[in-house]
């Protein structure tokens, strides 16, 4: 039995869609570990700001 015309649409509509969503919730993720990372270079770059300080001060 053959599937109707509109039927075979709507399921190639459906998955264009879900298609869709998938990469939008997942280019989000991307932004979401992006600043993360940010997050987590700030941080790195003001433990190396800290351990420049303590050197000075062990040189002194």
């Amino acid at each position: 039995m053959p599937i109707p015309p509109d039927v075979g649409t709507a399921i190639i509509w459906l998955l264009l869609i879900g298609a869709i969503l998938y990469l939008i919730v997942r280019c989000q993720n991307h932004e979401g570990e992006k600043l993360k990372n940010d997050e987590l270079l700030e941080e790195i770059r003001a433990l190396k700001e800290e351990i420049k300080k303590l050197r000075e001060e062990l040189k002194e």
